[in-house]
């Protein structure tokens, strides 16, 4: 699966083909939406940035959450 990563606003967006986001980094710390596949993780983890700490989470809701507070 393709991922693109762009800037949005103060986080980093990594968006799949299809323009849903599969994860977001802010503040240090880069979220995965947990119905991502491994090879999405691996795509998403080629992407971020080197010095932020990868946060796997448990929910979907969770993911949603966080991804509107950004």
């Amino acid at each position: 699966m393709s991922i693109t990563k762009r800037e949005s606003g103060s986080a980093i967006v990594f968006e799949a083909h299809n323009g849903g986001v599969v994860a977001f980094c802010r503040q240090g710390t880069c979220y995965v939406n947990p119905y991502c596949t491994s090879g999405v993780k691996s795509s998403v983890l080629s992407l971020m940035p080197k010095d932020v700490v990868l946060e796997e989470l448990q929910t979907t809701s969770e993911f949603l959450e966080l991804l509107a507070k950004k």
